[in-house]
C-alpha cells in the first residue's frame, strides 16, 4: 500500500474512534444524570391550599437498620437499589447486591422488582419473584435494610 492510502486509513480510523468515544461519554453522562437522587420537597403540613396526597411524590424511607433509619429518597419514575455508587438508593449493606432491586412508578403506582439478587427482595416480609405492586406503608426488604414506601 502507498503512504497516502495508509495515512488516509489512519485518519479514518481516528475519526471512527473519536465518534465511538464521544458516544460512550454521552451515554455515561446521561446515565449519571438519570441516577441522581432527587431532593425531598417539604410537606405542606396539612394547611389549606397545600398539595393533596396525590400531588406528593412517592418516597422510600429507611426504617432499619437503626443507624440508617430516617434516610429518605424521593422516587423517580425509575429507581435502582443496591451497593453500587450509581444506584438511586445506594446502601452500605453487605447482604445487598450491587444492583439488588428496582422500584419504578407506572401510572402513578409504584412497583418493586428483584434484579436477580443473591439474597432476594421481600415486600412485607414475603419474597417476591416478579413485579410486585406497592402501596403506601409497604415495606421492602433488601439484605438487612428495610425501606418503607410513603406518599
Amino acid at each position: 500500500m502507498s503512504d497516502a492510502a495508509l495515512t488516509l486509513l489512519k485518519f479514518a480510523f481516528l475519526a471512527l474512534l473519536f465518534v465511538f468515544l464521544s458516544r460512550v461519554v454521552l451515554v455515561v453522562v446521561r446515565e449519571m444524570r438519570a441516577s441522581r437522587p432527587l431532593a425531598v420537597r417539604p410537606d405542606s403540613g396539612g394547611r389549606r391550599g397545600g398539595a393533596g396526597r396525590r400531588d406528593r411524590p412517592w418516597t422510600a424511607v429507611i426504617v432499619a437498620p437503626a443507624e440508617s433509619a430516617g434516610r429518605e429518597f424521593v422516587l423517580a419514575p425509575e429507581n435502582t437499589i443496591g451497593r453500587a455508587a450509581g444506584c438511586t438508593i445506594a446502601l452500605d449493606d453487605t447482604f445487598v447486591s450491587s444492583i439488588h432491586a428496582r422500584i419504578f412508578i407506572a401510572d402513578g403506582i409504584p412497583y418493586a422488582e428483584d434484579s436477580g439478587s443473591t439474597n432476594g427482595t421481600r415486600v412485607n416480609d414475603a419474597p417476591i419473584t416478579g413485579t410486585q405492586r406497592l402501596a403506601r406503608g409497604d415495606r421492602i426488604g433488601v439484605g438487612d435494610t428495610v425501606l418503607e414506601v410513603r406518599r
